[in-house]
């Protein structure tokens, strides 16, 4: 679904400011049994979405959870249901506030 599509207007007419978001995108692999990994957002930026893609087959998701205290960002944690190495590619996008970071203008 485009929410977009919903009322005519994005983020950045609601917002009426220049702000973009940022993201981070990282293939998690464990070492046999199980690794866990939060992506933190910028220390004033915002939690938009943040989730997990393509675990493979031996790969079981045991957490994955936004987190809200203290830096905003996702929590994620993959276990091996065989004892061999497991992945999963994490994602978590956050909006970028003011003043925009380097690496976003």
């Amino acid at each position: 679904m485009n929410f977009d599509k919903l009322d005519g207007t994005d983020i950045r007419q609601i917002f009426n400011i220049d702000t973009k978001t940022s993201g981070l995108e990282s293939l998690l692999t464990t070492e046999q049994t199980s690794e866990a990994v939060t992506f933190v957002c910028d220390i004033g930026d915002r939690l938009l979405a943040g989730g997990c893609s393509d675990p493979s087959a031996n790969g079981r998701i045991v957490e994955d959870r936004g987190v809200f205290t203290g830096a905003q960002g996702w929590r994620l944690k993959l276990e091996s249901t065989d004892g061999d190495d497991a992945e999963v590619t994490h994602h978590v996008g956050c909006y970028d506030f003011p003043p925009l970071h380097a690496a976003n203008r």
